[in-house]
């Protein structure tokens, strides 16, 4: 997949490095170092490097080009229903009954499945890149980002709870019994507004008491809030209670924020989480899940002597 994106550099724009206007428009440094590997960075015309400083009325082109797919995620002929789609990101209303991702007992029938069958019948690369959750059981409409900036700007929006969801119906219904599942408001992207609990208790039904799911997690520290925007594929996720019950494990996707943590591994793991008042969880992430100890550690003895003027930071990128 090749994504060309073109800039016109403004009067307030001019000044700036190639590096900090692409910082600016949602690129991160991971981004911006596989784009100066792969010569994607352009100025009317010619190469540019990223200390390189625009001037008002030049053109800055940038050449996007993902050739790899997502490991292990086998494509199955399923249900993939397309709302919207560009060159940045598709809408799909996830059909009941199916899940998002692959796991235990749940290899072929998601809509990761699904969404790589779209793809290689189009002959495309693809990352299955899910931007917003929704539970196995629920029909709704769900982003997909194209490439991975798409997929930075909006995972960002997304946490910062800018990206909502809307529903509109009409319907008169005469009943006799009623059973009403309303959506509180700890996560506006589902368009709910918690209006539904005032209407059914006005109706004399009996209202559970509402307790917070599929929500970003505010973590004590500031270790996230210096990895803000990081977002990391591929990862194992553990939560345990304060009696150091396992209560989550999945593997996935995690976004560290400002405030704490999110992504779709996150919302998945606040839904186990029962009791934020009365309880205390520790969330374990394993970056590498698929290495061992021992594996791990030659791997990056063998980086470390393969580099050795680099600074640590280098190495482990």
């Amino acid at each position: 997949m090749i994504r060309r994106l073109t800039y016109s550099i403004t009067q307030k724009e001019s000044g700036m490095t190639v590096q900090d206007f692409l910082k600016s428009r949602g690129y991160s440094h991971r981004m911006i170092v596989r784009l100066r590997e792969k010569d994607g960075i352009q100025v009317d015309g010619r190469h540019a490097i990223t200390p390189q400083r625009l001037s008002a009325g030049e053109t800055l082109q940038i050449c996007l080009e993902e050739e790899e797919s997502s490991e292990k995620i086998a494509p199955f002929p399923l249900p993939f229903p397309v709302v919207y789609e560009d060159e940045d990101l598709l809408v799909i209303n996830k059909p009941a009954g199916m899940p998002i991702h692959p796991s235990q007992g749940n290899h072929d029938n998601t809509l990761a499945n699904a969404a790589a069958w779209y793809f290689s019948r189009k002959n495309e690369p693809f990352t299955f890149r899910v931007i917003n959750r929704l539970d196995r059981d629920t029909t709704g409409l769900l982003i997909l980002a194209r490439h991975s900036l798409s997929a930075g700007i909006l995972s960002q929006m997304a946490a910062c709870h800018e990206i909502r969801r809307e529903y509109r119906y009409l319907s008169f219904l005469a009943l006799e019994q009623s059973c009403i599942s309303e959506s509180g408001v700890s996560y506006p992207l589902t368009g709910s507004t918690g209006d539904g609990y005032a209407m059914a208790s006005e109706w004399g039904h009996t209202i559970c008491t509402p307790r917070p799911s599929l929500i970003p997690l505010t973590v004590q520290g500031d270790e996230c809030r210096r990895m803000q925007g990081l977002s990391l594929k591929n990862v194992s996720v553990k939560v345990k209670n304060k009696r150091g019950k396992l209560i989550f494990q999945e593997q996935g996707e995690l976004l560290f924020t400002h405030f704490g943590l999110s992504g779709p591994l996150i919302l998945s793991a606040s839904a186990h989480m029962r009791d934020f008042e009365g309880d205390k969880y520790i969330v374990h992430i394993d970056l590498k899940p698929a290495l061992d100890e021992k594996t791990l550690d030659s791997r990056l003895l063998r980086e470390f002597a393969a580099h050795p003027n680099q600074t640590l930071p280098h190495v482990l990128k």
